[in-house]
């Protein structure tokens, strides 16, 4: 075939070499061409079937061979392992095991990617058998409610332990045996043991008491004989639950016996003190007339049976009448009244004793203004002493001063004891004898004896007493003997002072206002000068004069 034949006329036979197409009769070859009068082979056949699990051989007569083989292979997929050929495929080997050892998660393979692990909500178990429920949440297995570990026993106390689940352990705990007739039920050994028995006792003898177990203290009502706790009945006996009696007589047939019944002590039969029977009638034999002490001793007209006597009627009876304990001629003089008593109701004597009355004390009370020893007098010198007294101002009086024998300063200015003036002594001013009317000059040795003068100048007399007294008043002897301008004052002051140091604010007295009587010419007269009352142990008189004044006496109250 790689020839091309021909025949020349003029030569013959030609063979010319050509490049047609040929077969080399190897069937490994392809594509055999002609050259230079040969087939050449062509390129090798290809055997390959791209299956890397067959052995690609080409056989000169036979040609292509593809024949399986066992060699390892890869089956596309990362999730099988030792992939092998067999029979002309590659055969997956084992899984590629994905586990992350926990049950929380979903191990899968891809075959592309190989293992992944995601999240799942399964049930689990968190190694704690004290929680049931454990569920997987975000890859972590949560635990569950709490195990129940309750056998309904009260027994019993009732645990868990995590690892061997729940105990049931005996205790000694209270119980109840479901019998409402004990008391002090107590667990012992898983069982409620019984306590005491209940006390069924309603405190009634009229009840019989008894227990039920599902309702409790039960007390029916019994018929035996009782004591209701009053004596004053009987016989008793139970009835409906109670014990109950009729009313016994306590009637002891005696008219003057009070019959009564104490629940105590029964009946009791009591006799007023001093009564009796008298023709079967009860008679007050203490205070009855017709049985003054006996039945039939009558009391005569005016008299009264008291206690059993007959007592003669001394008053009206209930009638009140003044009386006074004090000395005679005492009562109504200074503090001294007469009080009262009354008459008891039966006639016969006082209820107690002069109620009301004031009778004089002891000795008079200087501190009070009263008179209290009821003797006429308000704090007399006799009880409270008689005061002393100085002139407190010099004898700086013109051309006379007249003071009393004891305070003897000045006659006609010439003054036999100058000093005199200011000394505390007992003069002729409270000695009570008061001067006379018509007054003359006699210098001390007349009835103007006692009397003393100041001529245009104030003058003051301080009074000093024993002890502290009340004072209310002042009593004023002054003479009013106009010749040569003898006069009464126009003003009289009156001080008070403790230490005759320290005197109080004066009390003035204006004579020219009215407010005292005048003193007629020639007349010697008294004036008072009331204040309100005062504790003190001095007392000053002041004068003011624009003439002479004499004063004859002082008296206090």
């Amino acid at each position: 075939p790689c020839t091309d034949d021909a025949c020349n006329p003029k030569t013959g036979c030609t063979t010319t070499a050509n490049s047609a197409p040929c077969d080399d009769q190897n069937a490994c070859s392809i594509g055999d061409t002609c050259k230079g009068g040969a087939c050449l082979p062509g390129a090798p056949t290809a055997c390959d079937d791209d299956n890397l699990c067959t052995t690609d051989t080409c056989s000169p007569s036979l040609g292509c061979a593809n024949k399986a083989n066992t060699l390892p292979c890869d089956d596309g997929s990362v999730c099988t392992l030792a992939d092998k050929c067999a029979a002309g495929v590659c055969v997956p080997g084992k899984n590629l095991v994905c586990s992350d050892g926990n049950a929380c998660t979903s191990d899968t393979c891809d075959a592309a990617n190989g293992c992944s692990f995601a999240n799942n909500a399964a049930t689990c178990s968190d190694g704690n058998v004290c929680s049931v429920g454990d569920a997987c949440k975000d890859g972590a297995c949560v635990a569950g409610s709490p195990q129940v570990c309750d056998d309904s026993n009260p027994c019993t106390t009732d645990s868990c332990d995590p690892a061997a689940g729940c105990k049931f352990a005996a205790n000694t705990l209270p119980c109840d045996d479901a019998s409402v007739c004990t008391v002090g039920d107590v667990c012992a050994a898983t069982v409620c043991k019984p306590g005491k028995a209940t006390v069924c006792n309603d405190g009634n003898a009229c009840t019989d008491d008894s227990c039920d177990a599902s309702n409790g203290c039960v007390s029916l009502a019994n018929t035996v004989t009782c004591s209701d706790g009053n004596a004053c009945t009987g016989p008793d006996a139970c009835q409906k639950g109670a014990c109950a009696g009729q009313v016994i007589s306590c009637d002891d047939g005696n008219p003057c016996s009070v019959d009564a019944c104490d629940a105590t002590s029964g009946c009791s039969h009591t006799s007023p003190t001093g009564w009796g029977a008298c023709d079967s009638k009860c008679v007050d034999l203490q205070n009855d007339p017709a049985n003054c002490g006996g039945c039939g001793k009558g009391c005569t007209a005016g008299e009264l049976c008291l206690k059993a006597q007959c007592t003669p009627i001394v008053c009206i009876p209930n009638s009140v009448v003044t009386c006074y304990d004090g000395p005679a001629g005492t009562v109504g003089v200074g503090a001294c009244k007469a009080g009262t008593r009354t008459c008891n109701a039966q006639g016969t004597g006082w209820t107690g004793a002069c109620v009301g009355q004031v009778t004089p004390l002891p000795a008079e009370d200087c501190a009070t203004p009263v008179d209290d020893d009821c003797n006429g007098k308000t704090n007399d010198s006799a009880a409270c002493g008689v005061a002393t007294y100085r002139f407190n101002y010099p004898g700086d009086c013109g051309s006379y001063c007249y003071f009393d024998e004891p305070h003897n300063v000045a006659i006609n200015g010439a003054p036999a004891n100058n000093a005199g003036y200011n000394l505390m002594e007992i003069g002729q001013l409270l000695d009570g004898v008061k001067g006379g009317d018509n007054w003359t000059l006699d210098f001390g040795k007349g009835n103007a004896y006692e009397w003393v003068g100041w001529a245009g100048k104030v003058a003051q007399v301080d009074f000093k007493f024993p002890k502290a007294r009340v004072l209310k008043l002042v009593r004023l002897g002054l003479d009013n003997y106009i010749n040569g301008g003898v006069n009464q004052p126009t003003q009289i002051e009156i001080l008070f002072s403790n230490d005759g140091v320290t005197w109080s604010a004066p009390q003035a007295f204006k004579l020219s206002d009215g407010t005292q009587p005048a003193i007629p010419a020639g007349k010697r007269a008294d004036i008072t000068l009331n204040f309100a009352a005062v504790t003190t142990q001095w007392v000053a008189v002041r004068f003011t004069n624009s003439t002479w004044t004499f004063l004859d006496e002082v008296a206090f109250d």
